[in-house]
C-alpha cells in the first residue's frame, strides 16, 4: 500500500462495500421520486448511480433493497454532498451522507 491510500485509508471512519443493487430516492421538498443503483455504502453514506444531478445539500429519503430474496433493505434520511457527471454515460454518481436509519 503506497502512502497517498495509506493517509485515504486512515481518514475513513467506515469501510466502503461494494453493492451494486437497486436504490429508490424521494426527494423531500418535492416528492419527486427517481430509480437507480446504489453502487456501494458505508456506516455513514451511500454512492449512488442516477439520472438526474441533484443540488449539494437536498435532501433524500433513500431506499435500498437487498440482492437477497428475503435479505433486510435500508430506509434512509439522507443529505446530498457530492454529484459528478459519469464520462462514459449520461448518469450522475450522487454521494450521499446518512443522516438517520429509518
Amino acid at each position: 500500500m503506497n502512502s497517498s491510500n495509506a493517509a485515504r485509508k486512515e481518514k475513513r471512519s467506515f469501510i466502503r462495500m461494494e453493492v451494486n443493487t437497486p436504490a429508490k430516492i424521494t426527494v423531500i421538498a418535492n416528492n419527486q421520486e427517481e430509480t437507480g443503483v446504489c453502487k456501494n455504502l458505508s456506516g455513514n453514506g451511500m454512492l449512488l448511480e442516477l439520472n438526474s444531478d441533484y443540488p449539494i445539500g437536498s435532501e433524500i429519503v433513500v431506499h435500498v433493497t437487498s440482492e437477497l430474496e428475503n435479505g433486510p433493505s435500508l430506509d434512509a434520511s439522507c443529505t446530498v454532498m457530492r454529484v459528478e457527471k459519469i464520462e462514459d454515460n449520461e448518469n450522475y454518481s450522487v454521494g450521499i451522507v446518512i443522516d438517520k436509519i429509518l
